[in-house]
């Protein structure tokens, strides 16, 4: 499953808060290292089967220097 959020749509050098409704996450695939190969989404996750998550800061570029800070992660059930 993956959002993307774009640095550019928030404030720099402020805290925001950012809300990403579980819904809008979409499932994308996986690479598997074992088959050396991207594995299409076969619409299979479940949310209780969850364990990771990961960030992905991507700057193909090498544009962007400074530091990130993330704090009070939290899901919630609604």
């Amino acid at each position: 499953m993956g959002f993307t959020i774009r640095a550019s749509d928030y404030r720099v050098g402020e805290w925001v808060t950012v809300e990403i409704p579980l819904s809008n996450f979409k499932e994308s695939g996986a690479w598997s290292s074992k088959e050396n190969k991207w594995l299409d989404p076969r619409v299979e996750f479940d949310w209780n089967r969850f364990k990771t998550l990961h960030f992905d800061f991507d700057d193909w570029e090498n544009r962007n220097t400074g530091d990130i800070y993330l704090d009070d992660i939290v899901f919630k059930h609604r």
